[in-house]
């Protein structure tokens, strides 16, 4: 990641071994040597662009510099959290831009993603991925 006053430029994102379900996740394990983490990327489920819930606000807003929101169609809404020269912390919304070099590595990266996330039934237990992710 590089940053400016004004821009973070980030080069690499690196999906966890999570636990996920509608309303959270959970048992999040990133591999071993990852450092520098400084957001994180979800979506609500829903092909529309929603807006961030009050677990977002509490919880990943509270704890991350970056949040990025996405939905179907490329669309994202974002929250980045800065110092202020007084010591105090703000959020504001920010433009997301999406640039990859090439799309050669978009189906092996989604592959790796999807084995790294397993879904959570509604009351209780595991649901694992399936190959028609």
């Amino acid at each position: 990641m590089r940053q400016s006053p004004s821009e973070y430029h980030i080069e690499d994102i690196v999906v966890p071994e999570q636990l996920a379900s509608p309303g959270r996740v959970t048992e999040v394990r990133f591999p071993e040597g990852v450092q520098n983490i400084v957001g994180t990327v979800h979506s609500h489920g829903s092909t529309k662009l929603g807006n961030f819930s009050t677990i977002d606000e509490s919880n990943i807003l509270a704890n991350h510099n970056i949040n990025i929101l996405a939905a179907e169609g490329g669309t994202y809404k974002a929250r980045v959290r800065a110092a202020l020269p007084c010591g105090h912390l703000c959020s504001d919304e920010a433009k997301v831009m999406v640039v990859m070099p090439t799309s050669a590595g978009d189906s092996e990266f989604l592959k790796e993603a999807q084995e790294r996330i397993r879904r959570a039934a509604p009351y209780g237990g595991t649901i694992w991925p399936s190959k028609e992710w």
